[in-house]
């Protein structure tokens, strides 16, 4: 089985994006896989990957730009390949992912992915059309962050919420 912390829109909350991945080492031990960003919040991601990469160090990292990452020195969205799964990653506001999830849909499509990662909207979502599985893990600004589980032909994705006691629980 292959693991995947996605997390999107931290805006800057480095501390809380780095108190809700130790939450998730210790609630749900073993390696990850793969640390995806999925935008508004490059910087903040970026200034983690030295912790990342020394409790994770075969892990993938992959970040892409979102609307407010100015300057971020990253591209607008990303193809990726794990657990038998081919993954497209965005940000969403360049397919208006807030109006619906058409555009981000054939975009996948179009890079043959079966799977694609997104954030923008701050709302947990899991949704599927044209054959591709679209997952959103919320806002880490808000305390969430996804933990997905993927296999050959199988994947499971928990949407977790911090809650305040700092522990994480499944939503």
């Amino acid at each position: 089985m292959s693991r995947i912390l996605v997390m999107s829109d931290s805006h800057g909350e480095t501390e809380g994006l780095r108190r809700a991945i130790q939450q998730v080492w210790r609630q749900f031990p073993g390696p990850i896989d793969a640390y995806v960003h999925c935008g508004d919040g490059a910087w903040s991601f970026s200034g983690l990957t030295g912790e990342l990469f020394y409790h994770d160090p075969k892990a993938q990292f992959h970040v892409v730009k979102g609307n407010c990452d100015f300057g971020a020195d990253v591209a607008d969205d990303d193809t990726f390949e794990l657990g038998g799964w081919r993954i497209f990653v965005c940000h969403g506001h360049r397919y208006r992912v807030k109006m619906g999830l058409t555009l981000l849909a054939y975009a996948a499509a179009e890079r043959q992915c079966a799977l694609a990662l997104y954030g923008h909207t701050h709302i947990p979502a899991e949704d599927t059309s044209g054959g591709v599985t679209m997952l959103n893990p919320g806002a880490v600004e808000d305390g969430r962050i996804g933990l997905l589980e993927l296999e050959e032909g199988r994947m499971v994705f928990h949407r977790l919420q911090m809650n305040r006691m700092g522990e994480l629980t499944e939503t």
